[in-house]
């Protein structure tokens, strides 16, 4: 791969016809008793209720989602499928523009490293996720229309399997990406590799916004600069991180 030559992971990636888009939704049914146990005490609310955990698609093999110890964080494909097969699903809204997929991809990176929090809450969580809350308010600040994710104070992994169950808008897009799942199986070690450049230019792109910060702080301090000079430093700043993809919640509110 690093010589560009022919080789089967390349082969075999370029023959999958049909691969994730940004802002599928991943409806695992965890195998571990406690899992099971989060499976089983949703169905009084949905007697179908088989989910225990909510992921999405960022972007390729790169998954996002909120774990108690984690918080929320990158994950790949490879490390978050279930051992079984049969005990995942994945969906997608069909009603999704290309604005929209771009929307979602640049905000699925928004809420990285927020607190693992379960608190009801019908407006969209400031400073903490859980993993089906995380999923709803990334498509409501991407400004998605017709979801059919409704507002309830908590909303569960099953609200999820009720909504691929017995919603129009979305669909079931498992059987159509298996050979991407299988793909991502056989070459977890190999993905998990190329995947660390993705996660290491996040942590990058955080990093320059806190330098920005500081730097931001030091032009409003210096009392060489008259108070024009000021303003256009900053103005000129504030341009340029308009028109950037990728932004974070804590530096936002740091920010403000």
């Amino acid at each position: 791969m690093t010589k560009d030559e022919n080789n089967d992971f390349i082969s075999e990636f370029d023959a999958i016809k049909v691969q994730p888009q940004s802002g599928d939704i991943l409806m695992i049914q965890g195998e571990s008793k406690s899992s099971k146990f989060l499976s089983a005490i949703q169905r009084p609310t949905y007697f179908k209720a088989r989910s225990s955990h909510i992921a999405l698609i960022h972007a390729d093999f790169m998954c996002i989602d909120a774990m108690p110890k984690s918080g929320v964080r990158h994950v790949t494909l490879p490390d978050i499928l279930p051992n079984d097969l049969s005990r995942f699903k994945i969906m997608r809204l069909k009603s999704l523009t290309s604005d929209d997929i771009q929307s979602l991809m640049s905000n699925l990176g928004y809420f990285l490293e927020q607190p693992y929090k379960i608190s009801p809450s019908r407006a969209p969580a400031k400073n903490f996720s859980y993993c089906s809350e995380l999923a709803r308010k990334i498509y409501k600040m991407s400004k998605i229309k017709k979801t059919g994710i409704h507002n309830g104070i908590i909303i569960s992994p099953a609200d999820f399997d009720k909504l691929l169950d017995n919603s129009k808008e979305w669909e079931d897009i498992t059987d159509q990406l298996m050979p991407y799942i299988d793909f991502c199986v056989k070459y977890g070690p190999i993905i998990n590799n190329i995947s660390k450049h993705f996660t290491t230019g996040f942590k990058l792109n955080k990093q320059r916004y806190l330098e920005r910060k500081e730097y931001k702080r030091s032009v409003r301090k210096d009392d060489r600069l008259s108070p024009e000079s000021k303003k256009k430093i900053l103005d000129k700043i504030e341009k340029f991180e308009n028109g950037l993809h990728h932004k974070f919640w804590d530096i936002d509110q740091m920010t403000k």
